[in-house]
């Protein structure tokens, strides 16, 4: 593609749309190279982005249609959801940190306000969504992986069935975000690909395990690049 090195101070950087197929969609084409300071990796000289299918680029690429969806983030933390016993105790952090940030107006959903419905009901309503919490995935179909809500599974099925348009940025800071399936490695079956379906342009996620210290303090440290807040 041309990009031998990386770009001039005060360049803008080359966007790279990478959108694998079969067994190569489970491996992490953005962080190839040699991470030895000496320039030579994909992330010295590209910024990377990920298509599920040539069809979801296509579509994140037309002109947003606001569809009924108010200009305001969803920001959901659930430390201990249904089916766990250990507690995130990084969420309340990040999710504080987001809020505090945010140049629009943000609804919380935190603990035990964090249900199924509210989750599914929100991510029609809200242009932007934000969610720390555990992510699952589906053990014997792909369709069971999950985000954890405070009561119950939001599964993929769930997220891909509702199609609704006119979201801006979702943001899964949870496990398993962008896994693809060990069983169907060929398909877009993962929940940032559920999420795209569901109306989201754009959707931040984690490949395999996410510690929660690191998934705090990137989440903190991207709420910094929001434009400051307007002054009254």
């Amino acid at each position: 593609m041309g990009h031998r090195a990386p770009p001039k101070e005060g360049l803008p950087w080359p966007r790279v749309q990478w959108c694998a197929t079969g067994p190569l969609s489970t491996f992490p084409l953005f962080a190839t190279g040699h991470h030895d300071g000496s320039g030579r990796a994909v992330i010295d000289r590209v910024v990377s982005s990920e298509a599920p299918t040539l069809r979801i680029l296509a579509e994140s690429a037309r002109p947003a249609v606001p569809n009924g969806r108010a200009a305001a983030l969803l920001a959901v933390s659930v430390p201990t959801p249904f089916d766990r016993t250990d507690v995130l105790r990084g969420v309340r952090e990040e999710i504080a940190a987001v809020t505090e940030a945010a140049p629009v107006t943000v609804t919380t959903l935190a603990g035990s306000e964090a249900t199924r419905g509210s989750l599914l009901s929100g991510l029609g309503t809200y242009a932007w969504f934000h969610f720390a919490g555990h992510g699952a995935r589906g053990l014997t179909a792909p369709t069971d992986t999950a985000l954890s809500a405070f009561d119950g599974p939001v599964t993929l099925a769930d997220l891909a069935a509702l199609r609704i348009g006119g979201g801006g940025l979702a943001y899964l800071s949870a496990c398993h975000g962008a896994d693809a399936h060990d069983r169907h490695p060929a398909e877009a079956l993962h929940l940032a690909a559920a999420v795209h379906l569901a109306g989201f342009r754009h959707v931040i996620a984690a490949r395999h395990e996410l510690d929660d210290r690191v998934a705090t303090r990137t989440a903190t440290a991207g709420s910094q690049q929001f434009p400051p807040k307007k002054q009254r």
